[in-house]
Formats: C-alpha cells, structure tokens, sequence
C-alpha cells in the first residue's frame, strides 16, 4: 500500500526486451515451419527449435516472476493472464506437428519402396 491505497504490481513480456525477442521468435518460427513441407529434415529442426525456445521462455517467465515475488514481499495476490498458458499449448501442438512430420516420412519412404 502507498498513501493507503493498494498498488498493482505485474510481470509483463513487453517489460524486458530478452523476453519480448523470445516470445517473438518463438511466435514466428511455427509460422515459418509450416512453409518448409517440402523438406521434411529441416521442418523438423525447426519444430525442436521452437520447442526448446518455449521452454526456455517458460523458464526466463518463471525465473522473473521467482524474483518478482522475492522484490515484493508484501505481495498477496497472484493472478494469470490466459497467455500464461499459451506456450505450454504451443509445446503440445509442436509435440502434434512432429508426429505428422514423422507419419509423413514414413508414407513417403512407403510409397518409394513401392516404386
């Protein structure tokens, strides 16, 4: 509280550029990976890419809100946006694109042997 009335405090990406340039690269990389279907190999390199990003931007988000709250000691309440979410699903649905890259190999390996 200051001059009695509560403050609202938060973590936000736009805050810090390291976080901003994750959260766009990892916002654009699927973007690009879609185009790549004509090879399959690099596709999948940028899938891995982009989920090792998230995870690294779940681990920057967790350690500035870890230090956020040692700052703040007085804070109470803790409230998540629905972005907060948002890489986890991003991650699942990486895990998702790399079993259809994987099933799409494999047709294509199918169908030379048939050749």
């Amino acid at each position: 509280m200051v001059n009695n009335a509560d403050t609202v405090m938060s973590v936000r990406v736009g805050n810090d550029y390291l976080l901003l340039l994750v959260a766009l690269v990892t916002a654009v990389l699927p973007f690009i990976d879609i185009f790549l279907f004509k090879n399959r190999k690099q596709q999948r390199g940028l899938a891995v890419l982009s989920i090792l990003l998230n995870i690294v931007f779940i681990a920057l988000m967790m350690w500035k809100i870890t230090s956020f709250n040692n700052k703040n000691a007085t804070a109470t309440d803790h409230t998540y946006w629905v972005g907060a979410v948002l890489p986890v699903i991003s991650i699942i649905f990486l895990f998702m694109a790399m079993r259809g890259i994987r099933k799409d190999e494999k047709l294509v390996k199918s169908l030379d042997r048939l050749r």
